[in-house]
């Protein structure tokens, strides 16, 4: 299942012996087995024992044959003419059955999509042609193969029906198009229930403690995105577009009314109403748009980050969905005037209890190509920001192709305790993090479906007594819409930034948490929080919650025993005072450790600006005694940080802010 962590929370506490298993495996080329093509590799799939993919009527009564309606996660196949069948040993059986009605009609064996979960290869398959080739060309390529073109996806990438009534034509098919260089990407339109992202809680209060943190429940101060202090300068505009990809909406729902919406589609249901199905679990979707643009100031309900935006709701996720329509609904944000796109679904997670329960899974190349698509063409060419749930599987958000993918924000979870929640993925590919649950307060207070349809069934543990909020949210599925409406506030205040500028700017405007174990790189990068929490205020004006220095080097070369100066000052809006710490110049040369000039500033004697010269010479007998006064040539960065009291300013993780650099060269 593309997964959410509705149920998956009481699942975690099942007997740990279950052995572990990692799932999909990216491997060097192997002899054997099944296995596909994306993301540039070859990926292993793993069956699930005597269970079929079927596209056949009454198959039923086929001898040995069942079909499988017992567990949740396979409602909606019939949506795409499948049904999951148990066969012990009857697949000859099945396939006779299959041969007996008119095409297309299919038994394929159904793989392992992570814990379990079905991921089923139909009779079709995707394929991205190179563009040198002529429509003839490629006519003539798919006519030897026995292959037809059913749809266009977009230009050279077609969606085609296998007409051969083998095991898995479709994957064999995808397999030799990419082996044989008939093809850019080639993979089968696979089928899967992918996950939205949410692990629930036992509520400890019932606060927005992560939009204002005054110590409600138990959260300690400074721990929110100041969302109070950028709301004086704008509450989102409804020129600015957030398309949710989730399930369906409750458009009744009282906290969300209005000119909330701007249309959406259905792309499970293949219609124009993406409304939430009531008694199908079909409210994850509700509590995402909550989080990032319920009405506020209204006298009810609570509210979302950015008020004043609208939403572009889109129902995907709703049951099991194909590459193809995954695909098909980020194009549809970006054609259709979004400006952000929040993803909190993905592939299944590991449980993050158990060590070495990993899930890999690979971005499908016709969905990296509609993430392109979005990103670089989207919002009149400025580029969508996509941004995406990392996951909560305590695991590496690589092994999460469409998370990890450098084209989307990937948001991770920190706690009202200022730490890492237990649960959220990490690695070198995450951007930011978002507060959510896992500390000592309830989940996130958030929309829920109307009347006790939803996560809150009544009573005030859950939410609110009516039923229509609950404190039950969390997981990376609430920090990617709060980082998505905090987007969103920043588009409001300064529409025409580009993508990447977007990017930059709540990156280097994040609040560094957890300095003790964060481990931030002189980049400003922590595998466990990215460039740090996401902080609203911060990116509508500079104004961070520590001080920040900036530093240019003039000249930005020169030779031995030649002076240069470096100057060296605090940004625009950063305040100062005692407990902040000391300021250094940090000097890491093109080989060796870093080092930094003995002397620290302490920020309540900072100048402002204040010039260090130093020639050559004197740069190498201060910062490296016992070397050489000769200064090797090369490239030097020199940071201007500012440590913690007492930290070793060597030690970027002492640093309390996103550093500013310079570069020195050196000359021969």
């Amino acid at each position: 299942m593309k997964n959410d962590r509705k149920r998956a929370y009481f699942l975690y506490f099942l007997p740990l012996f279950v052995g572990a298993q990692i799932v999909f495996l990216q491997c060097a080329p192997c002899a054997a087995g099944d296995y596909f093509y994306s993301s540039g590799g070859r990926h292993q799939l793993t069956r699930l024992g005597n269970v079929w993919a079927v596209r056949a009527p009454h198959i039923a009564g086929a001898r040995g044959a069942s079909v499988d309606r017992a567990r949740s996660q396979l409602n909606g196949w019939e949506k795409h003419g499948v049904q999951i069948v148990r066969s012990r040993g009857a697949r000859d059986a099945l396939a006779a059955q299959t041969r007996a009605v008119p095409p297309p009609s299919f038994v394929n064996p159904v793989f392992d999509y992570g814990g379990g979960e079905p991921l089923v290869v139909t009779d079709e398959f995707i394929v991205c042609f190179p563009r040198d080739l002529g429509k003839d060309e490629i006519e003539r390529i798919n006519r030897r193969r026995g292959a037809v073109i059913l749809r266009e996806v977009s230009p050279h990438t077609f969606v085609l029906r296998a007409e051969g009534t083998e095991e898995l034509a479709a994957l064999d098919l995808a397999n030799a198009y990419v082996e044989d260089g008939d093809a850019v990407f080639a993979h089968p339109n696979f089928i899967a229930q992918k996950k939205k992202r949410l692990i629930p809680n036992d509520p400890y209060a019932v606060h927005q403690w992560y939009l204002q943190s005054v110590r409600q429940g138990g959260a300690l101060p400074a721990q929110d995105v100041q969302a109070c202090p950028a709301w004086d300068l704008t509450t989102g505009s409804p020129e600015v577009v957030i398309a949710v990809i989730d399930d369906g909406v409750d458009f009744a729902h009282e906290d969300l009314q209005g000119d909330k919406f701007v249309p959406g589609y259905d792309f499970y249901d293949n219609d124009a109403d993406p409304t939430a199905v009531a008694g199908n679990e079909d409210f994850h979707g509700t509590a995402v748009i909550g989080v990032a643009a319920a009405n506020g100031n209204n006298g009810i309900g609570v509210t979302g980050v950015a008020p004043g935006c609208r939403i572009m709701p889109i129902r995907l996720v709703a049951g099991p969905t194909s590459d193809e329509q995954d695909a098909s609904a980020i194009r549809f944000a970006a054609d259709n005037g979004a400006w952000i796109i929040s993803n909190s679904w993905g592939p299944p997670d590991g449980n993050p209890f158990i060590l070495g329960d990993e899930v890999i899974y690979p971005l499908p190349d016709i969905v990296r190509e509609a993430i392109d698509y979005a990103a670089d063409s989207g919002r009149g060419g400025k580029g969508c920001v996509i941004c995406w749930a990392a996951g909560n599987g305590n695991e590496p958000v690589g092994y999460d192709g469409y998370a990890s993918y450098e084209k989307v924000m990937t948001v991770g979870a920190c706690t009202d305790q200022g730490r890492r929640a237990y649960y959220s993925d990490y690695g070198p590919e995450l951007d930011l993090c978002a507060p959510s649950d896992g500390g000592k307060t309830s989940g996130i207070w958030t929309t829920d479906y109307m009347g006790k349809e939803g996560y809150n069934q009544g009573g005030s543990l859950f939410g609110d007594r009516a039923g229509n909020y609950t404190s039950e949210f969390g997981g990376t599925s609430s920090a990617a819409p709060l980082a998505a409406g905090i987007t969103a506030l920043l588009l409001s205040s300064e529409p025409d930034l580009a993508r990447e500028e977007v990017m930059q700017r709540l990156r280097s405007t994040a609040d560094r948490v957890d300095l003790q174990n964060a481990r931030y790189d002189l980049a400003g990068q922590s595998s466990w929080y990215g460039s740090g929490r996401i902080n609203a205020y911060a990116a509508l004006t500079g104004r961070t919650r520590h001080p920040q220095l900036a530093i240019s080097a003039q000249p930005p070369s020169l030779r031995r025993g030649n002076t240069m100066s470096l100057n060296f000052s605090l940004l625009r809006g950063s305040e100062m005072n005692a407990n902040h710490g000391t300021a250094y110049l940090v000097v890491v040369p093109p080989v060796g450790p870093a080092k930094f000039i003995t002397h620290g500033y302490h920020m309540t004697t900072v100048p402002s600006p204040f010039v260090e010269r130093v020639t050559a010479v004197d740069m190498i007998g201060s910062l490296i005694p016992g070397i050489a006064t000769n200064m090797a040539p090369g490239r030097y960065t020199v940071y201007a940080a500012i440590v913690t009291p007492g930290g070793d300013p060597r030690n970027a993780s002492n640093w309390i802010h996103n550093p500013s650099s310079a570069t020195v060269d050196v000359l021969p």
